[in-house]
């Protein structure tokens, strides 16, 4: 999610320093809040193993053509 929000920031040209406490989080998500503070490591395996070429390699790609088409 850091990386996600430095690349979003970095995009859209503003600042991407706004933090929530854990704790806060753990309060609202429960379990949940595990994978918004950790992380998950998603690999689509499977489409890449069948060769699907993916449109944007790059979330900085994906959003640009998303906010600036």
């Amino acid at each position: 999610m850091k990386e996600f929000c430095r690349v979003l920031g970095k995009v859209m040209s503003r600042p991407s320093y706004f933090k929530i406490p854990a704790v806060i989080l753990k309060i609202f998500f429960g379990e949940a809040s595990e994978v918004i503070l950790n992380g998950a490591q998603v690999i689509p395996g499977r489409t890449i193993d069948a060769r699907y070429k993916f449109k944007f390699e790059k979330a900085e790609n994906a959003l640009k053509n998303l906010f600036y088409g």
